[in-house]
């Protein structure tokens, strides 16, 4: 049997919060238009892919640490913005290279579609629609 101490609780509730900022940030950062998507992140690297792959590593990580702390209306919301991106990227049913470019960040449906799921989840949470920086 594993001991389980006050400072234990208190390490879970620090890591639970700062995912639940983590994802919050994502969130945003999905919601917004895409010339602040585009300003979060710096000109040099790929802009389009690290929005996504922010997501995708606060998920994960919400997954690990918040699986009973979301709602399961909050989880829909952020698993639907996860469907959306896989069938997007490179293997999955939907995949355009042109969803992955900076013009298509401006003007591709699905990311019209991404941002509109994200700011249903940021309601589902409570949480405000702007940018995260």
């Amino acid at each position: 049997m594993t001991s389980h101490s006050l400072d234990d609780d208190d390490e879970i509730s620090a890591n639970r919060n700062g995912v639940e900022r983590l994802m919050r940030d994502s969130l945003q950062g999905l919601a917004i238009d895409p010339e602040s998507q585009l300003m979060l992140y710096p000109d040099q690297i790929d802009r389009v892919d690290e929005l996504a792959l922010t997501f995708d590593d606060s998920f994960g990580m919400a997954k690990a640490y918040c699986a009973e702390t979301f709602t399961q209306a909050q989880w829909e919301a952020i698993f639907s913005i996860d469907r959306k991106l896989d069938v997007m990227s490179f293997g999955g049913e939907e995949f355009e290279e042109e969803f992955w470019t900076e013009n298509g960040l401006r003007s591709h449906a699905a990311w019209i579609e991404i941002r509109a799921l994200a700011r249903t989840a940021l309601e589902r949470f409570g949480w405000p629609c702007k940018s995260p920086k």
